[in-house]
């Protein structure tokens, strides 16, 4: 008797099946299995590395559990196969200041702006929290600069909320 292999499974997986584990991805991520939700939606992309929404959804879990740098690899990626959207930006913005790399996550957070110039609520929300971290972040980065003693606090810690947001579907 001898058992699936991985690449079985993709070619067995229909669409039916896939949407099935994505909403298991989701599913594990809102019961803060970030791990288990980040595994299921790596076999996912072994099967399809073209849908924006599954590297989103990947780059959260994999923020969640503070693996920041490959976060935003997935978040570049999602960027890649999609269409640039504010959301992405901010939790970029987000994954740097993790690193604490604030100067780009400045250029992250005006990215996200720039792309916040809708009219729609959901755009006004995005704009409205990363014009609040970007003035945490400047507060942070010029203290930085300034000062030649301990790091300034990570300007995140008051917005670590929205970095675990649940991942949805957007393209």
């Amino acid at each position: 008797m001898s058992l699936l292999t991985e690449s079985d499974l993709s070619h067995w997986l229909n669409r039916q099946h896939r949407q099935c584990l994505y909403a298991l991805a989701i599913k594990l991520y809102t019961h803060h299995a970030f791990a288990s939700s980040a595994t299921v939606l790596e076999i996912l992309l072994r099967h399809d590395t073209t849908r924006p929404h599954l590297h989103r959804a990947l780059a959260k879990a994999l923020q969640a559990q503070g693996k920041y740098d490959l976060a935003i690899q997935s978040y570049a990626r999602s960027l890649r196969v999609g269409i640039p959207d504010a959301e992405t930006h901010y939790h970029i913005a987000q994954c740097l200041i993790g690193l604490r790399r604030y100067a780009l996550a400045l250029q992250a957070l005006d990215r996200c702006l720039s792309l916040t110039a809708g009219t729609t609520a959901r755009h006004a929300e995005f704009a409205r929290h990363a014009k609040a971290l970007r003035s945490r972040v400047q507060c942070a980065f010029q203290s930085n600069r300034t000062k030649s003693g301990p790091a300034a606090p990570n300007p995140l810690t008051r917005a670590k909320s929205a970095a675990t947001s649940r991942p949805h579907k957007t393209s």
